[in-house]
């Protein structure tokens, strides 16, 4: 794993739809950008499984002590977008997981987050439920720059679904990672650990960086 230090980053993992890798993304992403010794906050907002808050719990004393996991839930006092904005101030970087079907909390996120990476599956089926959380992402680049970044995950070998996704989403307008993630049992026994490596995950964070560069 790499252990450079990267520019400040405010990121959202979304997709309001479940099981696409949301949390593994957003757990090994903030675990990436800690590499270097660089303070990370975690901001769970997953109001259904809190899985990057029991990540952190299970892994213990390996757990990174410049990783901070906070835990957000609806109702609480402060808004969600209050806690990411406190925990930007307070950290050089903010990796924010959501949860399916929380709309108005992705869209709460995103007027703190700069970069919304959309884990999908590589299926016809999965490209044609992104349409809510394209239009969540849409209102919230009205108000300010948000970069969508789409991650096609989960990718079994010799799929035949890969190329049609991948090709149905750049038809569709849409900014396609060029790195993909694998359905490999290193990222299915991930959780609960803090793995040396965060394998294709690491290209994931430096490709998101350099089109930051770009826009």
């Amino acid at each position: 794993m790499s252990t450079q230090s990267y520019p400040p980053q405010r990121i959202v993992v979304g997709y309001l739809k479940g099981g696409t890798g949301k949390t593994t993304t957003a757990v090994l992403i903030a675990l990436a950008l800690a590499a270097g010794g660089d303070s990370v906050a975690l901001l769970d907002t997953d109001q259904a499984n809190e899985t990057a808050t029991l990540w952190a719990h299970v892994a213990g004393d390996e757990w990174p002590a410049t990783v901070t996991v906070e835990r957000w839930r609806d109702g609480s006092a402060e808004s969600a977008a209050a806690a990411a904005a406190r925990l930007a101030r307070s950290h050089r970087h903010l990796v924010v997981d959501t949860g399916p079907g929380g709309r108005a909390i992705l869209a709460d996120v995103l007027t703190v987050g700069r970069d919304l990476i959309c884990p999908v599956l590589a299926s016809p089926a999965e490209v044609m439920s992104l349409r809510p959380t394209l239009e969540v992402a849409a209102h919230a680049a009205q108000a300010h720059d948000v970069r969508l970044h789409v991650l096609l995950t989960k990718i079994r070998a010799r799929s035949v679904h890969r190329r049609e996704a991948r090709e149905h989403l750049e038809d569709m307008g849409l900014p396609v990672l060029v790195s993909e993630v694998a359905l490999l049992d290193r990222y299915q026994d991930a959780p609960g650990t803090v793995p040396d490596d965060v394998g294709e995950y690491a290209d994931v964070l430096t490709e998101v960086i350099a089109r930051e560069g770009q826009a």
